[in-house]
């Protein structure tokens, strides 16, 4: 009797090994559960980052775009290869063009007026833009990056009889304008990846 009371009172005292096992399978699922829960909040969070990092570019570029072509000047240029370009000259791909108002608060010994051109190169939306207007020599361009994951840039142009144009500007070296148009808006239209297709139209202040 004395035996027996000993082995029950032991087994109140403690946790067998099918107890052990059992709040130790228990435990890990619990974990597990956690885990994948902490997880998944973690992955949303980053994603959530990313998408906002993403449209907040995608804010900015759009308001660049809208800040130099607001500010449209018909001022045509000379290249480095002493041809004249129209002050805007533009196919389905690529849009170049004088604006007026470029700040110049450190009183620098440039022009107000500056030549941007907006394009995509290895899925990359770029803004390039000249220091002087009138090129001499092999002038480069400094570039900007402003978005990324761009599949594809389109451009159309509207003039005054309200029809569509894939480009506009100089087509040969016979003329400046090939048509007696004027232009009257700029449809761009970016394909982003995951995010489709986002369209803007720009009104033209300044016809050419």
């Amino acid at each position: 009797m004395i035996i027996h009371f000993s082995k029950m009172k032991l087994a109140q005292n403690g946790f067998s090994l099918l107890e052990l096992l059992v709040s130790l399978s228990v435990f890990a699922l619990i974990a597990a559960i956690a885990y994948g829960g902490l997880n998944s909040i973690l992955t949303i969070h980053s994603h959530t980052q990313q998408d906002n990092k993403r449209l907040a570019a995608l804010q900015i570029s759009l308001h660049r775009m809208t800040e130099d072509i607001a500010q449209f000047i018909p001022r045509s240029i000379q290249n480095q290869y002493g041809d004249r370009l129209p002050a805007l000259q533009g196919t389905s791909e690529s849009l170049e063009f004088t604006r007026a108002g470029w700040a110049n608060s450190r009183a620098q010994q440039r022009s107000q007026l500056q030549r941007v051109r907006y394009y995509i190169d290895e899925h990359q939306l770029w803004r390039s833009y000249w220091l002087h207007l009138d090129r001499a020599g092999d002038v480069e361009p400094r570039k900007i990056p402003l978005l990324q994951q761009v599949e594809t840039l389109e451009i159309r142009y509207l003039d005054h009889k309200n029809t569509w144009h894939t480009t506009w500007g100089k087509t040969d070296h016979s003329t400046l304008n090939p048509l007696p148009l004027h232009l009257k808006a700029i449809e761009i239209q970016l394909t982003l990846e995951k995010w489709g297709k986002i369209t803007r139209l720009f009104a033209l202040t300044s016809g050419q």
